[in-house]
């Protein structure tokens, strides 16, 4: 990985860090616990119905895969917060099967739109979220079962039932998705995620970032990682 997107990691880490500690709470937990569990407030969905026929892009259950934007304005109309969500991986097929079941491996019960993003980096809040109140917001729902990774061309059957892993399919169909809905005039982007998500954003940010590279030139893309390295 070049080592000046390294050095943007630690700088935008050490920003997180400082903002957590400056009312004396946890950096993480405190600052953005509503940001990496749900997004919840003034998001609209985006179901990958076409890309679920067209390139396979579905959940475990072969449910559209699915994310929620904010729209940003002002000196934020160009600028993309962009987040993996998170949720541990299932280790099965037996687990797989569970987690087929319900929102981290199916996109069937997901809202229409949410009631606000959330708060931490979601926060339209300037007094919370300096640096990226008013940019676009984008949560990518997390249900394929393993790090927005998986790429199998078959469908596995197990006890009479179908299940898909397929995620880097949604990851992929959710950047094509996002370039039409303005990310080719991005001028800042950052790809974040927490747990399995920011694993994910460990794995794929160089991906995103090449991608941006060809499709939207003008673009600084960095990683920000939120409890993604495991031991």
């Amino acid at each position: 990985m070049p080592s000046e997107r390294r050095q943007v990691w630690l700088t935008l880490l050490s920003i997180a860090l400082a903002a957590g500690l400056e009312d004396g709470s946890a950096p993480f937990y405190a600052a953005l616990t509503a940001a990496v569990d749900v997004a919840n407030s003034t998001g609209v969905l985006v179901k990958l119905k076409a890309a679920a026929e067209t390139v396979g892009a579905r959940c475990l259950d072969g449910t559209p895969g699915a994310y929620y934007i904010r729209k940003g304005a002002g000196t934020g109309a160009n600028k993309w917060y962009i987040h993996h969500q998170g949720g541990g991986w299932c280790e099965s097929l037996d687990d797989c099967l569970r987690r087929s079941k319900g929102g981290l491996g199916s996109s069937t019960g997901y809202a229409s739109t949410t009631s606000g993003m959330g708060g931490g980096y979601f926060s339209p809040l300037p007094s919370v979220n300096p640096m990226m109140y008013n940019w676009n917001s984008v949560y990518l729902q997390y249900c394929d079962g393993g790090s927005f990774s998986g790429n199998n061309d078959t469908v596995t059957v197990h006890k009479n039932t179908s299940l898909y892993f397929r995620g880097k399919r949604i990851r992929e169909a959710s950047y094509a998705s996002l370039l039409a809905s303005g990310l080719t005039n991005a001028t800042d982007v950052v790809i974040s995620g927490c747990s399995a998500g920011g694993l994910a954003t460990f794995l794929h940010t160089d991906q995103w970032c090449d991608a941006l590279a060809a499709d939207a030139p003008s673009a600084k893309c960095v990683g920000l990682p939120d409890s993604g390295f495991f031991l």
